[in-house]
C-alpha cells in the first residue's frame, strides 16, 4: 500500500498586488501552462468545479523578483473533463495565450484570481497558486495527480500548443512594481502529511481480491488543519474508497508554504491498494 499527497486546487490566502488577504478562496486552477513555439508566449488553460464565464487575473513571479500580471476576460469554462473515475465533475476552458516582455527572466510561480470587471478588477475570490515548474503536466512528478487526469491535461495541452499560430489572440503580461524575491531560505514547501494514518486493507476487499487506487481531496487551512474531505477518484471498490477516506481524515498535515507564507489549499491524498 502506497500513499502520496499532491496539490490540486490551492486556495490563495496571501495578499496579491494590494488585494485583500481575506478574499474568499474559490475552486479554480491553472490547469496547464507551457511555452509555445514563440519564445515568451505561453499556452494556459483553466479548470473549475463550476461551469460559466469567468474574468481571471493571472499573476506570474519571475526568478529575478519581477512580477507580471495578465487579465484574461471572458474565460469560458464549459467543457467537462471526461475521466470516468473522477467523482467530482470538472469544467475546463479552451486555451488562452499569454506573452511576457522580451528578455523576461524564467518564471518560478503563479497565482490566479477571479475578478469583477464591473468594479475595476476587484478580487471576487482567490484561486490557486502554483510552482511554475509543476504547472506543465508533462514535467510534473510521478503521482502528482491521478494518471487519467494527467493524461487529459497533457492531451489538451498538446492540442493548445498545436493550435497556436501568429494569428492567435494573445494577452500581454505586464510588469508590476517590483514585489521582490521571497525573503526566506525556503520560499516554497509542498504541503505534506506529518503523521500518516495507515489505511487498513478491508477484510472483504482482501477476500474479493480487490485492488486499486483511491484519491481523496483534503481541504487544509493555513495551519494544516483539516477542514473536510471529498472522494475524488474511485478505486472500483467502495470498501477501499472508505478505508482511504478514513485514513485521510485521521492523518495530520503541515501546510504548504508559498513565497514564504503558509497557505490553505485543496490537495489529493492518494492510497494505492495492492496485495
Amino acid at each position: 500500500m502506497r500513499l502520496t499527497i499532491a496539490a490540486v486546487f490551492a486556495a490563495a490566502t496571501i495578499a496579491l498586488c494590494g488585494a485583500a488577504a481575506s478574499a474568499e478562496p474559490c475552486p479554480v486552477e491553472l490547469r496547464y501552462a507551457a511555452e509555445t513555439s514563440s519564445p515568451g508566449t505561453f499556452a494556459v488553460g483553466f479548470r473549475a468545479l463550476l461551469d460559466g464565464v469567468a474574468e481571471l487575473r493571472l499573476t506570474l513571479y519571475a526568478t529575478d523578483g519581477t512580477t507580471y500580471e495578465a487579465e484574461l476576460p471572458k474565460i469560458t469554462l464549459a467543457r467537462p473533463a471526461v475521466s470516468d473515475d473522477v467523482v467530482l465533475k470538472m469544467w475546463v476552458s479552451d486555451p488562452s495565450y499569454v506573452r511576457l516582455p522580451p528578455q523576461a527572466a524564467p518564471l518560478e510561480a503563479a497565482t490566479l484570481d477571479v475578478i469583477d470587471p464591473d468594479t475595476h478588477g476587484a478580487v471576487i475570490c482567490s484561486g490557486n497558486h502554483s510552482r511554475w515548474l509543476n504547472v506543465d503536466p508533462r514535467k510534473s512528478g510521478p503521482n502528482r495527480t491521478p494518471p487519467r487526469v494527467d493524461a487529459e491535461r497533457i492531451s489538451d495541452l498538446t492540442r493548445a500548443l498545436q493550435a497556436f499560430s501568429p494569428a492567435s489572440s494573445i494577452v500581454a503580461a505586464n510588469p508590476l512594481p517590483t514585489v521582490g524575491k521571497p525573503d526566506c531560505a525556503k520560499p516554497y514547501i509542498d504541503a505534506k502529511a506529518k503523521e500518516i494514518w495507515q489505511a487498513g486493507y478491508p477484510a472483504r476487499a482482501r477476500v474479493m481480491g480487490d485492488t486499486g487506487a483511491t484519491a481523496v481531496m483534503v481541504d487544509l487551512d493555513e495551519t494544516g488543519k483539516l477542514n473536510g474531505t471529498v472522494l475524488y477518484e474511485r478505486s472500483g471498490s467502495s470498501d477501499l474508497d472508505e478505508a482511504a477516506r478514513g485514513a485521510a481524515e485521521r492523518t495530520t498535515y503541515a501546510p504548504e508554504i508559498f513565497r514564504c507564507a503558509p497557505v490553505s489549499g485543496l490537495y489529493l491524498f492518494r492510497v494505492d491498494f495492492a496485495h
